[in-house]
């Protein structure tokens, strides 16, 4: 994900063309089960205790953080928790379709195989560019304008998809995957400013079962409406009216009432 895309992409584009797929399959497992080693290996745990002392200590974007450090029991229980699984589901369809087809369409339109390959390098930088601006804008506006507009961005990028040729092809899915890597980078603050930091990592994987339910869903989706007349078209539809409804669940996201509290900015 992310730079990794620009990287490597044109290296495994051509382990295929020369070696196939499974010896390109191969170097890349070698190369990520090293590099996953050695970065893993410099890790070290935080100190015991570490959190003892946290309070919330100011605001984002005029919203106030928790200051309640939510267990994962905790959480379930509340209808922020639903409303932020169901929008983090239906963010996901559009990139988890086209990221899946962005070279077959491609090629179905008669773009060239090297654009296409140009074009997800440079989509993946995209994703780089929406990871640090959409989260940092997040830290001055608020999470929920942040996510409001990179969803904004994912249903209009789809729709342009329907139809886009050579260059505006490229275009609107650099621009799609800069809304997808805002969305997966600001989500995590936004389960922290509900839910506390305390127990982030297990609050946080119950969170993503909504971006699971897309990566299972979508393609069942895809090929289901594949068989009717507009086929693709009404796929890339259904994936921008899907983002649509993500920000009418952000709209109506709360915070559970007994967490509402007053916090100064230090």
């Amino acid at each position: 994900m992310g730079i990794s895309g620009t990287l490597l992409s044109p290296i495994i584009n051509s382990l295929v063309i020369k070696y196939g797929f499974t010896v390109a399959l191969l170097v890349c497992a070698g190369m990520f089960a090293v590099t996953a080693i050695i970065a893993i290996s410099a890790l070290k745990a935080p100190p015991e205790g570490y959190m003892a002392d946290y309070a919330a200590s100011k605001k984002i974007g005029g919203a106030t953080i928790s200051a309640k450090q939510y267990t994962t029991g905790e959480m379930v229980k509340t209808k922020a928790y639903y409303l932020i699984t169901a929008a983090f589901m239906f963010a996901m369809p559009a990139y988890v379709l086209i990221s899946a087809i962005f070279v077959a369409v491609g090629k179905e339109r008669g773009i060239d195989a090297s654009l296409l390959v140009t074009g997800v390098m440079i989509a993946s930088l995209g994703q780089v560019a929406g990871r640090f601006l959409i989260s940092t804008i997040s830290d001055k506006i608020g999470r929920k304008p942040a996510l409001i507009f990179s969803f904004a961005i994912t249903a209009a990028m789809i729709i342009l998809l329907v139809s886009a040729q050579s260059t505006l092809y490229i275009i609107g899915f650099t621009f799609l995957a800069f809304a997808y890597g805002g969305t997966v980078a600001t989500f995590p603050s936004l389960v922290s400013d509900y839910f506390g930091v305390k127990h982030i990592g297990i609050n946080y994987a119950v969170i993503m079962i909504g971006f699971g339910l897309a990566t299972i869903f979508t393609p069942i989706m895809s090929k289901a409406v594949l068989a009717t007349e507009r086929g693709i078209t009404l796929s890339f539809i259904i994936a921008g009216c899907a983002a649509v409804f993500a920000i009418l669940l952000i709209l109506v996201l709360r915070k559970p009432k007994e967490e509402v509290k007053k916090v100064e900015i230090s």
